[in-house]
């Protein structure tokens, strides 16, 4: 009977030793962050009417933030769904054409003649984005939503005055408020192997609407989530 019950003993025993690691091993994963923020840079497209006016380049910069109104746990499929609030900024240089074709009317209305020209694209949106299961360290998401653009056109001037501003007064500006749409995806890689800092890519088409509406911009964009 001793021998029984140092039988049963000892393999009760083992057993706890062979299962309290792999307990440890099989924590819960780490928890799932509910706000997110990100910052990102890359190329802006300008396509539509105004495309051949601007110099497109390596000059977009984007910023974000929100939170998760659906986490994976609540769906029971892995899927997520964030309100995001997303702000866009572009400053890209007019053309030489477009600028020749404005040169003349501008100058009429200045006190100087211009010189050179640019650019300024706004916009704040806000997108609900649906994150898909994660596969790895990989998500793919997508976004839609609405906001705010504003489109701004400014022209230089060569005067006694660029003695003091190097780079030319400012002769004549124009700008317009509208509201927009936008959508797009991505896809997210985690930098761990838990719910911890990512990098990025995306691809947004953003339309302005009302009288920025032959305005249509299309950021690919580069950066770090969290």
């Amino acid at each position: 009977m001793k021998t029984l019950v140092k039988t049963i003993t000892h393999t009760l025993l083992c057993t706890v030793a062979a299962v309290i690691p792999r307990c440890a091993l099989a924590q819960d994963p780490p928890p799932f962050h509910s706000c997110t923020v990100d910052v990102a840079g890359g190329f802006l497209d300008l396509p539509g009417k105004y495309g051949g006016d601007f110099r497109h380049g390596w000059n977009n910069f984007q910023a974000g933030g929100g939170f998760a109104v659906i986490a994976p746990h609540d769906s029971g499929n892995q899927w997520s769904l964030f309100i995001t609030a997303n702000f866009l900024f572009n400053q890209s240089a007019i053309t030489a054409f477009a600028f020749e074709a404005v040169e003349p009317q501008v100058a009429m209305n200045s006190p100087a003649a211009p010189a050179s020209g640019k650019g300024r694209f706004y916009a704040t949106t806000l997108d609900p984005t649906f994150r898909l299961p994660r596969i790895g360290r990989v998500t793919a998401y997508g976004l839609a939503g609405f906001g705010w653009f504003r489109r701004e056109l400014e022209f230089n001037g060569q005067n006694p005055a660029t003695v003091l501003q190097p780079n030319g007064a400012v002769v004549f500006g124009q700008g317009g408020n509208s509201g927009a749409i936008d959508f797009g995806g991505g896809l997210n890689a985690g930098l761990t192997k838990g719910n911890g800092p990512m990098v990025f890519v995306e691809v947004r088409y953003v339309q302005g609407l009302a009288i920025n509406s032959g305005t249509k911009l299309i950021p690919v964009s580069m950066g770090i989530r969290w």
